[in-house]
């Protein structure tokens, strides 16, 4: 049986959050390029999927068309991060 998503943040998701959050709101390829600088080189992919994931536990709101979409937060750091 397939676990249930959870809605807490992982460490990958806050640190998307937190990119996001210090830009207002961000394309995937922004996204990527603040991750990669830094650190660890992340894949295209795995940012989407990261992004989606977010996008479903309600945490991004996603606009835009297809491929161009842009991501904005849909609460604050501090009611997202306050039962980590």
């Amino acid at each position: 049986m397939a676990r249930r998503p959870a809605k807490t943040l992982t460490e990958r998701e806050l640190e998307i959050m937190q990119v996001i959050w210090g830009l207002g709101e961000a394309r995937l390829g922004e996204v990527q390029e603040a991750l990669n600088a830094r650190g660890e080189p992340v894949a295209p992919s795995t940012v989407a999927t990261q992004l989606n994931l977010l996008v479903h536990k309600g945490y991004l709101a996603q606009t835009g068309r297809s491929g161009r979409s842009v991501y904005a937060p849909t609460c604050t750091q501090e009611e997202a991060t306050k039962n980590l």
